[in-house]
Parts: C-alpha cells; structure tokens; sequence
C-alpha cells in the first residue's frame, strides 16, 4: 500500500541521512589538527547506537512481511552490530581503538549504498549505479567492517571482559543461588564471537547468491533485448 511504502521510503531515507553524517564525520575527525582516535567514539559512537536500534524494526518488517528478506541474515547482522556496540559502549580502551573508525567507515558506506538503493527500488527508480554498488562494494567493505572492525575490538573487549569482570557484572549469573547454575560473560562471548564467524559467512554467501541472480537477471534482460 502506499503507506506502507511511504513509510519505508521515511525510514530508509532517515538511516540514509543517519549513516552519511557518521561517515562525514569520521572522515573529518580523521583529517583534523586535533585529532585523536578516542574522538571517532566521543563524536559518533551514540548517533550508530541510535541508528541501529532504529535498525531493529528491520527484522519487524521481515516477520510482518512488509519487506521480502530472508530473516536470517538480517538476525545476524543486527544481533552482531548491536552486541558489539553494546559491549564496546561499556569499555574505554576499546573506544580509543583506530578500528572504531574503520568499524563506522566501513559499515556506513555500506549503508549509505544500501539504503538509497531500497529508496530507488520502492519508488520504482532504480539507479543502475546504486545496483552495481549494492551487488559489489560488499565484497570489499564486508571483509573490512567485520575483521578489521569488529573481530579486532572484539580481541580488544575479550581481554578486558577476561581482566576487569566487574564491567558486565550484571550479565553474568554467578554461584551461589537458588538455581544452582553459574553463567560467566566471558564465557558466552567467546561463544559468540564463534558464531560472528558463521553469521559472517552466512551473510556474506547470501549477498553473492543475490549478486549471481542480479547479474542473471541482467544478463537474460541485455540477451531479450538483442533478440
């Protein structure tokens, strides 16, 4: 319906507008006189917060059907972005990591391609430049976002976890108590950090298996019109 599609065109425009001010941003911290590396943190590290929780309501539009997705790339790469961020709001010297501004770089200029393209094709205008970025840059900035950001902090945030317990004391379940079970934080990030490597994969294989039908599709229409 056209509200509907009013709306997503709203959203997707506001995590467009959202990403392009991180992205700006970041490159302007990085080039001024005063720079340093906790300011990539301090300046944009709340504005990506907000923007993907914002992002959650992706998932929402994939369980109502408002938006044909499979849902489990879109589990993994909301569920990983946010854990990351969650942790890494909660520890310093992660914060002052040269990855945090390769973290925003990298999944910012993902999204300002991203985005823009959902905004093209709901309004049925679809930019052909827009759909080779989509089905391309991902090979590159997909690699970068997740091992030269996320796993390098997470490296970073584990041995902090490890050393400083009290950081996240309130995630973890500890003994005694009525229930008789122990739960360490720690423990359940190394967990994770395993499965960040199967979401990555996951999500990664998904976006070429997207880009083969693009390219096929592309192929078979070039092919129709020389008949």
């Amino acid at each position: 319906s056209k509200v509907i599609t009013s709306y997503l065109v709203l959203y997707n425009l506001f995590q467009t507008i959202g990403w392009t001010f991180v992205v700006c941003k970041t490159i302007y911290l990085l080039f001024s006189s005063d720079f340093n590396w906790a300011l990539t943190w301090k300046e944009c590290g709340i504005i990506v917060e907000y923007l993907q929780v914002f992002a959650c309501l992706e998932f929402i539009h994939v369980l109502l059907k408002v938006v044909k997705s499979s849902i489990t790339p879109v589990f993994f790469q909301l569920a990983g972005r946010n854990h990351v961020l969650f942790v890494l709001h909660h520890i310093l010297i992660a914060q002052i990591s040269p990855n945090v501004s390769l973290l925003f770089l990298s999944w910012g200029l993902i999204e300002m391609i991203r985005y823009p393209f959902y905004i093209t094709s709901l309004l049925q205008s679809e930019s052909k430049l827009l759909e080779w970025l989509r089905y391309t840059a991902f090979i590159f900035l997909y690699p970068i976002g997740f091992i030269g950001g996320e796993f390098i902090l997470w490296t970073i945030m584990l041995k902090e976890i490890y050393n400083h317990n009290d950081i996240v004391t309130f995630l973890e379940i500890k003994m005694p108590n009525t229930i008789n079970f122990a739960c360490s934080y720690y423990a359940i990030c190394l967990i994770w950090v395993t499965l960040s490597f199967l979401g990555f994969y996951n999500n990664y294989m998904h976006m070429f298996k997207l880009r083969k039908l693009k390219l096929e599709k592309q192929s078979e229409q070039i092919h129709n019109k020389e008949k």
